[in-house]
């Protein structure tokens, strides 16, 4: 697994998400271990960011752009574009492993 998987579990019928959109979405993380180690949904507020200047992981700049509003994604995410080799989220686990949402 080297590279960025997209599922789409529901496609959305919504505009087109492009480079420059704020974006406004829920997501749960888990690790491969099939520990969740993040959830905007436990904390009922979705996140916001302007999608691809680099505010969030590349993982989630390159498998959202193209993404039409209210749409659901599984995506399967590399070290490599998400916190790379270093201990992530709270100090609670290494990021060398791969990160789904």
């Amino acid at each position: 697994m080297a590279n960025l998987k997209i599922q789409n579990l529901e496609t959305g019928t919504g505009a087109i998400c492009k480079v420059g959109d704020s974006v406004s979405m829920h997501y749960t993380g888990w690790l491969t271990n099939s520990k969740k180690f993040d959830s905007s949904i436990d904390r009922n507020k979705p996140f916001d960011f302007k999608l691809g200047v680099i505010q969030v992981i590349a993982g989630w700049d390159q498998s959202i752009n193209g993404m039409r509003v209210s749409g659901k994604r599984k995506l399967t995410i590399p070290s490599k574009l998400a916190y790379g080799e270093i201990i992530g989220y709270r100090r609670s686990y290494s990021t060398k492993c791969y990160t789904s949402f």
